[in-house]
């Protein structure tokens, strides 16, 4: 298997190579987009490939297709700080969302799931538009924040689950693992761990409290994420969360809900 080949060639370079470090060597290869300087900033030192394998490629998890390098990017996300300047940089986000958003959001929070729901309004902001138009979101959100990308977020957060539960455990182990359970299983492991849910069967009992949770969650990355690129008054008004911006999250909102209660087979009481 290539992450068998993969840890094998960085370990005679680092026999002490610690868990994060094996998740985060992966991000190396990935996809050239999610080896940025902002991305090593985030995750921490990314090395340099030993070699000539691409995990950029579809396949088949849980009986769902999957992006790979996409589920590498969001797994490598739940092991932040593997340098003094990524700690940094997760200390500021946490300071940043608290004052400017009231809302606790660190590395893990800037990324993958959420991440993906906001990529889109950040991408519809960027069209210059003055109104909302849903047709024209919804394209971004198919786009942005597919099926497949929320599939490989979620079934990374298994995967960084069992890893952070049994850290001898070989990265491909805990992959097959989390293939063998039912793929709901796991998205319900998502919905209590990361949104608080409360389940009871296949019934969710509190999904308007995770509905206000998703909304402000993608409000707080989305604020940030404006903050971070100079456009102050757009970042405010993310926080109030009115008018365009007020319909753009919810329109994210309500996106990653419908996955979620599809995938989970769900039903609200």
């Amino acid at each position: 298997m290539d992450l068998d080949r993969i840890f094998q060639a960085h370990r005679q370079q680092n026999p002490q190579l610690s868990l994060p470090e094996a998740v985060r060597l992966l991000r190396a290869y990935s996809r050239k987009g999610y080896t940025s300087r902002l991305w090593a900033l985030t995750a921490g030192d990314i090395p340099e490939p030993l070699l000539e394998i691409s995990l950029d490629r579809s396949l088949t998890m849980a009986q769902h297709p999957v992006d790979l390098a996409h589920l590498i990017a969001a797994l490598s996300d739940q092991f932040p700080g593997g340098s003094i300047q990524s700690h940094i940089y997760d200390l500021g986000l946490n300071a940043l969302s608290l004052v400017f958003a009231l809302q606790l959001a660190g590395t893990a929070d800037f990324t993958s799931t959420i991440g993906d729901v906001g990529q889109p309004i950040e991408s519809y902001l960027a069209q210059s538009r003055t109104s909302y138009d849903a047709p024209a979101f919804q394209t971004l959100l198919r786009n942005e924040a597919s099926d497949e990308d929320l599939t490989s977020d979620i079934l990374a957060h298994g995967i960084g689950k069992v890893l952070k539960r049994a850290p001898t455990m070989a990265i491909s182990g805990a992959m097959q693992y989390i293939d063998r359970l039912p793929y709901v299983t796991t998205v319900h492991t998502y919905l209590t761990e990361r949104l608080g849910a409360k389940l009871q069967g296949q019934t969710v009992l509190n999904g308007r409290a995770i509905r206000r949770q998703i909304r402000r969650q993608t409000q707080t990355y989305v604020a940030l994420r404006l903050l971070l690129g100079g456009q102050v008054n757009r970042a405010r008004q993310t926080v109030l969360g009115r008018g365009m911006l007020g319909q753009l999250l919810d329109g994210a909102t309500e996106h990653l809900w419908r996955y979620l209660v599809t995938y989970g087979q769900l039903q609200e009481k």
